[in-house]
């Protein structure tokens, strides 16, 4: 083998060993999970195999910011617990300066790709846990038995194994309300509709001229929800 042969075999092996300690991503564990500072402590889920043959696993790491959507004032959070999977990316340079004070900052130290600089992406799962997707048309967003399902067409449906809340001080519909239940008025017990009509389906007046009570109404309120 000649000069130039061994000279690119170093070379090779001095590349493979460095790229060895180059971290870019991995798939992770939730450890523990603080949502007031969005910190989390994760554990890698792939160990690390060396040349030799020896297995080691990666240490816990600690104080990982969590990603969320959030942007021009807007933001969306949900759930994070112990056992979730995430994606860990290593940031090219520490990011310490930055994550503390945000903005423009200098790099305080020269460390590249270290643990000590992931971020962790919710969602990364493996194909073995499945999809909570119902096809490939529309969005949905679920969570404990709830549903918001915006179809292709553009419909929206809204699905709860409780209640669903509007706390507004107003709430305005352009088109028709359809309701197949009740609709109360909270600041009476009795204010229900179907009270109301039964009430009004039900009552009469005193006649002026005789002092007998006039008969129902002929006009009767409709059932409520008789049509679709």
């Amino acid at each position: 083998m000649s000069d130039k042969d061994n000279l690119s075999d170093l070379l090779r092996q001095a590349m493979t060993s460095r790229l060895a300690d180059v971290r870019v991503a991995m798939p992770a564990a939730i450890v523990e999970y603080d949502f007031k500072t969005q910190k989390a402590s994760v554990k890698p889920l792939i160990n690390r195999r060396y040349a030799d043959g020896r297995i080691s696993e990666f240490p816990v790491i600690n104080n990982v910011p969590v990603v969320f959507p959030r942007s021009g004032g807007a933001s969306l959070t949900f759930p994070v617990v112990s056992g979730d999977t995430v994606l860990l990316l290593f940031c090219d340079r520490s990011i310490d300066a930055w994550t503390n004070s945000g903005g423009t900052v200098n790099q305080d130290d020269n460390r590249m790709h270290s643990l000590n600089d992931a971020v962790a992406i919710p969602g990364l799962i493996p194909f073995a846990l499945g999809t909570k997707a119902k096809n490939n048309e529309d969005v949905l967003l679920t969570y404990a038995g709830a549903e918001i399902e915006i179809t292709s067409d553009g419909q929206i449906n809204m699905k709860s194994p409780v209640k669903v809340t509007v706390d507004s001080p107003e709430v305005r519909m352009t088109g028709n309300l359809r309701v197949k239940g009740d609709i109360y008025d909270l600041d009476d017990e009795y204010g229900t509709f179907n009270h109301i009509r039964q009430i009004y389906n039900i009552h009469t007046h005193p006649e002026n001229d005789e002092g007998g009570p006039t008969d129902v109404p002929i006009q009767q309120l409709g059932v409520l929800g008789d049509t679709e």
